[in-house]
């Protein structure tokens, strides 16, 4: 309710949004603009997923903002499914971890997601900040700006903030 006890912290909610990036991002944005008591981003959560036929292009295009935003700490969690015609009973990949880590395999992971006759799956970078940083920074207008050329597909936006 509105009554908070002293030396109790408020939490602020996260915002969230779906759709093409540069709409999504924009109204993650406004979200946290609006959003009373807030004084900016701790992390942004970006996923893209691909339904089955689609193959892994949004994904890998999610992938290649990494070595693009050197400055940020991300963090990449991968869930795909793979089916191979006449093998049974396909693949489950699923990763977590920094996105360093992920850059080593990614290349042999999509090049079998390639090999597959169906994908289906997602993944989510969690770039993480250091300090709060401001719906308008130029933290956030760089990532903007990475993703709208990249567009990896629909995606979902999930912001935390301070």
């Amino acid at each position: 309710l509105s009554v908070q006890r002293p030396g109790s912290r408020r939490s602020v909610k996260p915002v969230e949004a779906k759709g093409a990036i540069g709409v999504a991002l924009q109204a993650v944005i406004d979200q946290a603009t609006d959003t009373t008591g807030a004084t900016g981003f701790t992390l942004l959560s970006i996923t893209s997923s691909s339904d089955p036929g689609e193959g892994v292009k949004d994904l890998v295009e999610l992938t290649r903002a990494v070595p693009m935003l050197p400055k940020f700490e991300i963090d990449i969690a991968c869930d795909i499914e793979l089916d191979f015609t006449g093998l049974t009973p396909g693949a489950e990949i699923s990763l977590n971890g920094p996105a360093k880590q992920f850059q080593k395999i990614e290349d042999a992971l999509f090049g079998l997601a390639r090999k597959a006759s169906d994908v289906a799956g997602t993944l989510r970078l969690d770039i993480r900040f250091e300090k709060p940083v401001a719906p308008n920074s130029k933290e956030v207008e760089s990532l903007r700006s990475v993703l709208t050329k990249l567009q990896p597909g629909e995606v979902r936006i999930k912001g935390v903030l301070a």
